[in-house]
C-alpha cells in the first residue's frame, strides 16, 4: 500500500511557484477601474510626448478619476463651466469651500483631462465610422463642384451709387458665366 500515489498529487518538496503581489488597496473593483483610468491617461500623455504629473491640491494628490467622473456627471466641461459648477465639484471632491479651488480644478481638468476627452471622443467617432463604413474613401475625398457661380461670374450692379459701375460702362462688362 505504500507505493500507491494518487494521480493528481503535488510533490511538496519539489513544487515551486511565484506568488503574485497584490496590494490590499487594489482588491476592490473601483480601485482597479481608477488604476486602469490613470494608466490610460498616462499612456495618452506618453503618446503626446510628455509625462503625466499628478498635481497636488490642498497638500494631497488630485484624484483625476473622481474629477473626471464628477465632470461627466455634471454634463461635461462646457456645461460645468457655463453653469459655474466648479465650486460644487470641489465640494463633492471633499475640498473646503471658498478657496478658489474650483478654478484650480478647472485649470487642471482643461490641461490634463480635456485633451484626453477629446481624444476619446474622436476615437469613438472613428469606431462608429468603421462600424457603419464609408462606402468609398477615395470618392469621399474627391472634389465635388457645388454649382455656385464664382465671384467673377456675378455681374456688378449698375446703379448710380456703385463704384464699379463708374469704372466700367454698361457695354464694357463681359458676360462671365460658368461653363
Amino acid at each position: 500500500f505504500q507505493s500507491w500515489q494518487p494521480p493528481f498529487t503535488v510533490d511538496v518538496d519539489n513544487f515551486k511557484f511565484t506568488p503574485r503581489i497584490q496590494h490590499l488597496n487594489e482588491l476592490e473593483a473601483k480601485t482597479r477601474i481608477k488604476l486602469n483610468f490613470l494608466d490610460q491617461i498616462a499612456k495618452f500623455w506618453e503618446l503626446q510626448g510628455s509625462t503625466l504629473k499628478i498635481p497636488m491640491v490642498e497638500r494631497r494628490a488630485l484624484d483625476l478619476y473622481s474629477l473626471h467622473k464628477i465632470i461627466l456627471e455634471e454634463g461635461g466641461l462646457e456645461v460645468t463651466t457655463k453653469e459655474r459648477k466648479w465650486s460644487k465639484v470641489a465640494s463633492r471632491m471633499g475640498y473646503p469651500q471658498g478657496k478658489s479651488i474650483g478654478t484650480l480644478l478647472k485649470s487642471h481638468y482643461e490641461r490634463i483631462l480635456y485633451p484626453f476627452d477629446i481624444f476619446q471622443q474622436e476615437k469613438n467617432v472613428s469606431q462608429i465610422t468603421l462600424e457603419h463604413g464609408i462606402k468609398d474613401v477615395e470618392q469621399d475625398k474627391q472634389y465635388k463642384p457645388h454649382r455656385i457661380l464664382s465671384r467673377q461670374a456675378i455681374l456688378p450692379p449698375c446703379g448710380k451709387y456703385s463704384r464699379r459701375s463708374k469704372r466700367f460702362a454698361q457695354g464694357e462688362i463681359k458676360d462671365l458665366t460658368m461653363e
